[in-house]
């Protein structure tokens, strides 16, 4: 695989001997996920549409909704904790894509409301 994907999870201990990679991306990689072929999807710089994009933040609230009615033992809280942190860090980053996908929309509207210009509604 010609891609970074497998030396970035390596140094979390995940190689191509624990798991198993391929090479997906965009909507084929959220429809993967969406189907319950592959576990994980590792998405950078691809494109997603905004409805996909809307998909993954539904599916993240489901895995955050779930991980907190568990009934955690104290000796893993501190994995319960990391999880909840990842999470958190995963919605701030959609989010953030989010945002920038918006961003081109966003500036039209205000590009209409220059002056000269009729303001949207």
């Amino acid at each position: 695989m010609n891609c970074a994907t497998p030396e970035i999870f390596g140094l979390s201990g995940i190689t191509s001997q624990t798991a198993d990679f391929t090479p997906l991306g965009g909507a084929a990689a959220v429809q993967a996920l969406k189907e319950g072929r592959i576990d994980a999807a590792f998405l950078a710089h691809s494109d997603v549409t905004l409805e996909q994009q809307s998909a993954l933040e539904s599916d993240l609230e489901d895995v955050d909704r779930a991980a907190s009615i568990l009934g955690v033992p104290m000796r893993h809280s501190e994995l319960f904790f990391s999880l909840k942190a990842h999470i958190d860090l995963v919605r701030s980053r959609l989010g953030s894509r989010r945002a920038d996908t918006l961003r081109p929309i966003n500036s039209q509207r205000h590009d209409a409301s220059a002056p000269g210009s009729e303001p949207i509604n």
